[in-house]
Protein backbone atom coordinates (compact mmCIF):
# COMPACT_ATOMS: atom_id res chain seq x y z
CA UNK A 1 0.00 0.00 0.00
CA UNK A 2 2.87 2.27 0.88
CA UNK A 3 4.31 2.38 -2.53
CA UNK A 4 0.96 2.56 -4.32
CA UNK A 5 0.43 6.07 -2.34
CA UNK A 6 4.29 7.15 -2.92
CA UNK A 7 3.41 6.89 -7.02
CA UNK A 8 0.25 8.81 -6.51
CA UNK A 9 1.89 11.65 -4.46
CA UNK A 10 4.84 11.40 -6.77
CA UNK A 11 2.47 11.79 -10.12
CA UNK A 12 0.26 14.38 -8.33
CA UNK A 13 3.57 16.35 -7.61
CA UNK A 14 4.35 16.27 -10.88
CA UNK A 15 1.15 17.40 -12.22
CA UNK A 16 1.21 20.14 -9.69
CA UNK A 17 4.96 21.22 -11.69
CA UNK A 18 3.40 21.18 -15.02
CA UNK A 19 0.46 22.98 -13.93
CA UNK A 20 2.67 25.77 -12.65
CA UNK A 21 4.96 26.05 -15.40
CA UNK A 22 2.01 25.93 -18.29
CA UNK A 23 0.48 29.08 -15.77
CA UNK A 24 3.68 30.91 -15.95
CA UNK A 25 3.88 30.28 -19.97
CA UNK A 26 0.59 31.86 -20.21
CA UNK A 27 1.31 34.86 -17.66
CA UNK A 28 5.11 35.53 -19.37
CA UNK A 29 2.77 35.24 -22.92
CA UNK A 30 0.27 37.71 -22.25
CA UNK A 31 2.39 40.01 -20.50
CA UNK A 32 4.59 40.52 -24.17
CA UNK A 33 3.13 43.18 -26.56
CA UNK A 34 4.70 43.00 -29.90
CA UNK A 35 5.75 46.72 -31.06
CA UNK A 36 5.67 45.43 -34.84
CA UNK A 37 3.94 48.25 -37.34
CA UNK A 38 1.59 46.82 -40.08
CA UNK A 39 0.89 49.51 -42.99
CA UNK A 40 -1.14 48.97 -46.05
CA UNK A 41 -0.36 49.51 -49.82
CA UNK A 42 0.07 53.44 -50.57
CA UNK A 43 1.04 54.55 -47.01
CA UNK A 44 3.93 56.20 -47.15
CA UNK A 45 6.89 55.64 -44.95
CA UNK A 46 8.94 58.63 -43.71
CA UNK A 47 12.74 57.45 -44.17
CA UNK A 48 14.45 60.69 -43.27
CA UNK A 49 15.73 62.12 -46.45
CA UNK A 50 13.36 59.65 -48.18
CA UNK A 51 9.11 59.07 -48.78
CA UNK A 52 8.65 55.65 -49.58
CA UNK A 53 5.13 54.50 -50.40
CA UNK A 54 4.55 50.70 -51.29
CA UNK A 55 2.12 51.35 -54.52
CA UNK A 56 1.66 47.32 -55.92
CA UNK A 57 1.66 43.99 -55.56
CA UNK A 58 1.97 40.87 -58.00
CA UNK A 59 2.03 37.16 -57.38
CA UNK A 60 3.00 35.95 -61.20
CA UNK A 61 4.20 33.01 -62.61
CA UNK A 62 8.16 33.11 -64.69
CA UNK A 63 6.37 33.38 -67.72
CA UNK A 64 4.05 36.20 -66.33
CA UNK A 65 6.96 37.94 -65.22
CA UNK A 66 9.18 37.89 -68.32
CA UNK A 67 6.50 39.30 -70.42
CA UNK A 68 5.31 41.99 -67.84
CA UNK A 69 8.84 43.41 -67.15
CA UNK A 70 9.93 42.35 -70.47
CA UNK A 71 13.03 40.72 -69.55
CA UNK A 72 14.39 37.06 -69.31
CA UNK A 73 15.16 35.01 -66.14
CA UNK A 74 18.71 34.02 -65.93
CA UNK A 75 19.55 30.93 -64.68
CA UNK A 76 21.63 32.27 -62.01
CA UNK A 77 18.96 33.54 -60.27
CA UNK A 78 17.96 30.76 -58.52
CA UNK A 79 14.50 31.06 -60.03
CA UNK A 80 13.00 27.57 -61.53
CA UNK A 81 10.46 27.07 -64.23
CA UNK A 82 7.57 26.59 -61.96
CA UNK A 83 8.87 29.15 -59.29
CA UNK A 84 6.27 32.26 -58.70
CA UNK A 85 7.82 35.76 -58.04
CA UNK A 86 6.12 37.87 -55.32
CA UNK A 87 6.93 41.47 -56.42
CA UNK A 88 5.84 45.12 -54.99
CA UNK A 89 6.48 48.29 -56.30
CA UNK A 90 7.95 51.68 -54.37
CA UNK A 91 7.35 54.97 -55.34
CA UNK A 92 10.15 56.39 -53.86
CA UNK A 93 11.04 60.28 -53.81
CA UNK A 94 14.18 62.16 -52.63
CA UNK A 95 12.28 65.24 -50.44
CA UNK A 96 16.23 66.33 -48.97
CA UNK A 97 17.47 69.17 -50.61
CA UNK A 98 21.28 66.73 -51.24
CA UNK A 99 21.61 64.10 -53.66
CA UNK A 100 21.63 60.25 -52.16
CA UNK A 101 23.91 57.35 -52.88
CA UNK A 102 22.24 54.54 -54.58
CA UNK A 103 22.98 52.02 -52.12
CA UNK A 104 21.81 54.40 -49.20
CA UNK A 105 18.65 54.41 -51.56
CA UNK A 106 18.32 50.72 -51.54
CA UNK A 107 19.72 49.89 -48.37
CA UNK A 108 16.66 51.77 -46.36
CA UNK A 109 14.17 49.57 -47.36
CA UNK A 110 13.29 45.40 -47.70
CA UNK A 111 14.48 42.70 -45.55
CA UNK A 112 12.10 39.95 -47.50
CA UNK A 113 8.22 38.81 -47.70
CA UNK A 114 6.84 36.50 -45.56
CA UNK A 115 3.40 34.07 -45.13
CA UNK A 116 2.69 32.20 -41.56
CA UNK A 117 5.29 29.71 -42.79
CA UNK A 118 7.33 31.10 -45.37
CA UNK A 119 9.96 33.76 -45.74
CA UNK A 120 12.45 34.59 -48.25
CA UNK A 121 14.87 37.81 -48.96
CA UNK A 122 14.90 39.94 -51.93
CA UNK A 123 16.20 38.75 -55.03
CA UNK A 124 18.82 41.36 -56.30
CA UNK A 125 20.15 39.05 -59.64
CA UNK A 126 16.33 39.40 -60.50
CA UNK A 127 16.10 43.48 -59.38
CA UNK A 128 19.13 44.43 -61.42
CA UNK A 129 17.51 44.38 -64.51
CA UNK A 130 14.21 45.91 -63.58
CA UNK A 131 15.02 48.79 -61.48
CA UNK A 132 17.19 50.49 -63.76
CA UNK A 133 18.94 54.15 -62.64
CA UNK A 134 20.60 56.31 -65.19
CA UNK A 135 21.99 58.99 -62.75
CA UNK A 136 24.86 58.44 -60.24
CA UNK A 137 23.24 59.95 -57.73
CA UNK A 138 19.23 60.03 -56.67
CA UNK A 139 19.02 64.16 -56.85
CA UNK A 140 16.79 66.19 -54.87
CA UNK A 141 13.49 66.33 -55.76
CA UNK A 142 13.18 62.70 -57.88
CA UNK A 143 10.60 60.32 -57.81
CA UNK A 144 11.63 57.18 -59.32
CA UNK A 145 9.51 53.60 -59.21
CA UNK A 146 11.34 50.65 -57.39
CA UNK A 147 10.63 46.92 -57.18
CA UNK A 148 11.33 44.58 -54.56
CA UNK A 149 11.00 40.83 -55.94
CA UNK A 150 11.48 37.22 -54.57
CA UNK A 151 11.01 33.94 -55.79
CA UNK A 152 8.45 31.32 -54.04
CA UNK A 153 9.46 27.79 -54.52
CA UNK A 154 6.90 25.83 -55.64
CA UNK A 155 8.57 22.68 -54.09
CA UNK A 156 7.96 24.37 -50.43
CA UNK A 157 4.05 24.70 -50.79
CA UNK A 158 1.55 21.36 -50.91
CA UNK A 159 -0.47 21.54 -53.92
CA UNK A 160 -3.88 23.32 -51.71
CA UNK A 161 -1.83 26.45 -50.53
CA UNK A 162 -0.26 26.62 -54.17
CA UNK A 163 -3.26 26.63 -55.80
CA UNK A 164 -4.87 29.00 -53.74
CA UNK A 165 -1.91 31.30 -53.25
CA UNK A 166 -2.68 35.44 -53.45
CA UNK A 167 -0.23 38.47 -52.56
CA UNK A 168 -2.68 38.94 -49.53
CA UNK A 169 -1.40 35.48 -48.61
CA UNK A 170 2.19 37.50 -48.07
CA UNK A 171 3.56 40.61 -45.94
CA UNK A 172 6.86 42.92 -47.15
CA UNK A 173 9.33 43.51 -44.40
CA UNK A 174 10.09 46.47 -44.88
CA UNK A 175 12.30 46.85 -42.06
CA UNK A 176 13.73 45.10 -38.89
CA UNK A 177 14.97 48.26 -37.09
CA UNK A 178 14.79 50.01 -35.00
CA UNK A 179 11.21 49.42 -35.39
CA UNK A 180 9.86 46.11 -37.43
CA UNK A 181 7.68 47.51 -40.26
CA UNK A 182 5.63 45.04 -41.98
CA UNK A 183 3.55 46.01 -45.20
CA UNK A 184 0.41 43.63 -45.49
CA UNK A 185 0.14 42.89 -49.41
CA UNK A 186 -3.70 43.22 -49.93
Amino acid sequence: MGKKRSGHRLILIILCIIVIWLVRVIYVNQKYKSDTVYLEINKSINCGNIVIIPSEVKLLTTEEYEAYFGTKIDENTGVRQDDRLICLKFRVKNISDNEIDWNDVFGIYGEGFETLTWGSSCNPMLERKINVVYDDMFAPGAEIELWRVSSVSRRIFEDKTWDKMSPSDFVFVFSLSPKIIKIRLK
